[in-house]
């Protein structure tokens, strides 16, 4: 407590009357916050009393992220998709997005037409209504675990396992890969998508690749509450995959560069390859329509991606950490970022970055920490990866015994070292966070055959 109120006093000095005022409206909107959930607390005892005929499940879905606003719904449209003739009583199922009331931010929604979409499979009511009923049932189910019951997540395995394992299990189960999209496009929709390609130049039925590279930009100015930097790692130079580009667009295809509010340009004089994301016929449909038509995506491992991935396209990405690698889904093809030791002035091998507990962490200051610098892929290596994966797209593809011995060799080195532990308790307390014993389950997807 003395050091909170030293920290206020502190803020209060250093960023004068305003900081006052902000700290008074944080005050008052969680007293109202915790008003609200003492007064959901005899509405959430009716739902426990009619549990017998029906059950109310609630389940939250955090708008900030884009991957998360992608991928959770898809889960479970897929998960009810398989289960629709084997449910025994009736449940109604009711999402919300996370309701925020502090920091200024209330909700930032980071593709309000997903949520458009999203509405049209899904109930969700507002975040403002559910979400001190979920809150409440979450801090009584810690106590009584049955009530898990009532949380879509938790629900998901029986109440066996917590929410961050369902995710992992749907994934594991590969379960998006099962089903068809389960976003539709209305007729409407259909027709604006492909009346805005032609506005790009693009004749009837071309085809093209989505390339989504992530920059500090688009956290900058649009969720200010998470730009601390600790993700600056994932950032990576977009001209440095002008040369896999250029290489598509002598296949026949067109480049579609995505993102929004980026703070880089991509530099090129090429007609086919186009700067969408700082182009003036950018908007949250067409994010969605050109992930969900593209051939695949080209990414740096960034959350646009999900969209591709949640249309079953496939996805060609660099990764790290190793921990992030998208193992469950064939739909994956991966290249590593390069490791490299200040230390030792090297490039570190597969072992050695599992040994420096690198494969694990996800802040840019424990790679610092470890003495390693994350390195972009050069342009050729990323080239290669996007010849592989078109060719396997085309049907081009032919696999060799020695791409076959290679893959092997990869994953067993991988598992022989992903329980690997040093005398580090931050990285430890990340790899067991990030519960990598229900993440790596499944070795199906592949890492680019040049690279190995």
């Amino acid at each position: 407590m003395f050091n909170f109120l030293k920290k206020q006093k502190k803020d209060i000095k250093t960023k004068g009357i305003k900081e006052i005022y902000k700290k008074i409206y944080i005050l008052f909107n969680y007293i109202f916050i915790i008003f609200l959930q003492i007064v959901s607390i005899p509405f959430l005892f009716f739902i426990y009393l009619i549990k017998p005929i029906v059950t109310i499940r609630f389940g939250e879905i955090n708008p900030d992220l884009f991957g998360v606003l992608a991928e959770m719904p898809a889960l479970y449209c897929c998960e009810r998709e398989a289960n629709k003739n084997t449910k025994k009583r009736s449940t109604i199922d009711i999402f919300y997005l996370t309701y925020r009331s502090h920091n200024n931010i209330y909700n930032h929604i980071s593709n309000k037409y997903l949520v458009k979409m999203w509405k049209r499979t899904m109930r969700f009511f507002p975040g403002l209504i559910i979400q001190p009923l979920s809150r409440t049932n979450n801090f009584f189910a810690r106590y009584i675990s049955y009530l898990k019951v009532h949380d879509v997540w938790d629900a998901i395995l029986d109440n066996k396992n917590s929410r961050e394992t369902s995710y992992y299990h749907l994934h594991n189960r590969n379960i998006i890969q099962e089903f068809s999209p389960q976003l539709k496009f209305t007729q409407e929709e259909e027709k604006m998508g492909e009346d805005i390609l032609l506005k790009f130049g693009l004749p009837k039925g071309s085809k093209f690749i989505c390339l989504a590279v992530r920059d500090k930009g688009y956290e900058m100015k649009n969720t200010p509450f998470r730009a601390s930097g600790h993700n600056d790692y994932r950032n990576m130079d977009v001209n440095n995959f002008m040369l896999a580009a250029e290489e598509l667009t002598k296949r026949g295809y067109w480049v579609f560069r995505m993102g929004k509010d980026l703070n880089t340009k991509i530099n090129t004089s090429n007609p086919k390859i186009i700067d969408y994301a700082n182009s003036n016929m950018r908007s949250e449909f067409m994010d969605i329509f050109l992930g969900a038509k593209c051939t695949f995506c080209l990414s740096s491992s960034q959350g646009y991606e999900c969209i591709p991935y949640i249309f079953n396209k496939p996805i060609a990405c660099m990764i790290a950490p190793l921990i992030e690698m998208s193992s469950y889904s064939s739909n994956y093809f991966v290249l590593i970022r390069d490791h490299f030791s200040v230390k030792n002035q090297k490039k570190l091998s597969l072992s050695e970055i599992f040994e420096t507990n690198s494969a694990f962490v996800h802040h840019s200051s424990l790679f610092n920490k470890h003495g390693v610098v994350l390195k972009d892929n050069l342009p050729e290596e990323i080239r290669d990866l996007s010849m592989e994966v078109l060719d396997r797209c085309e049907g081009r593809w032919l696999e060799t015994d020695e791409n076959k011995e290679l893959q092997k060799k990869f994953w067993k080195i991988f598992y022989q070292n992903i329980n690997y532990k040093k005398d580090d308790q931050e990285a430890i307390k990340l790899m067991t966070h990030t519960h990598i014993e229900n993440m790596h389950i499944h070795s199906n997807c592949n890492i680019s055959s040049k690279f190995l």
